[in-house]
């Protein structure tokens, strides 16, 4: 259970701090949808374009992170629901 919650948290917080600095280094971002992963990815592969960088290791981290959560819910799901 502890992988569960240690994932959803570093998933949370990393996508959290990923949005305040991309609006920080001015990316243009909906609030609405900062919290879906896919379009926070977008957004920094638009401003990586526009500042001329490349944006893969940034994205490999967060493709690991975000298929870590997956895996942590779907071991965790059949504890969960359990009735106890």
């Amino acid at each position: 259970m502890c992988w569960f919650g240690a994932s959803v948290l570093i998933e949370v917080v990393g996508n959290a701090a990923f949005v305040l600095w991309l609006r920080a280094n001015g990316a243009r971002m909906t609030f609405a949808r900062a919290g879906m992963p896919w379009y926070t990815n977008g957004v920094y592969v638009d401003w990586c374009r526009s500042q001329g960088r490349p944006p893969g290791r940034i994205l490999l981290l967060r493709r690991i992170s975000l298929v870590n959560t997956m895996a942590a819910v779907v071991v965790a799901l059949p504890f969960l629901a359990r009735e106890r």
